[in-house]
């Protein structure tokens, strides 16, 4: 089972720790869904601390990628840090 397959897996669980484990390996291979939620989970602090510049980092990549959700939420970040 791919790596971003295996963490939602996790998170539709309830188990969001693991699941931010798995979405770290698959982001740092490259793939960019996996990076959107790994944003999307540090910019709401679930399953890992809340950190708003790791949320940037993972969401941008994740819109360079082509992730258009990405987007909404970069835009959210940046009323949320304001």
């Amino acid at each position: 089972m791919p790596r971003r397959k295996l963490a939602i897996y996790i998170s539709s669980e309830q188990n969001l720790p693991d699941a931010g484990v798995w979405f770290k390996k698959a982001a740092a291979q490259g793939n960019f869904a996996a990076h959107f939620y790994l944003g999307r989970m540090y910019q709401n602090g679930d399953g890992v601390e809340r950190n708003m510049e790791k949320a940037r980092f993972h969401l941008s990549n994740a819109a360079e990628g082509g992730i258009e959700p990405a987007l909404k939420a970069l835009n959210e970040l940046e009323h949320q840090t304001k």
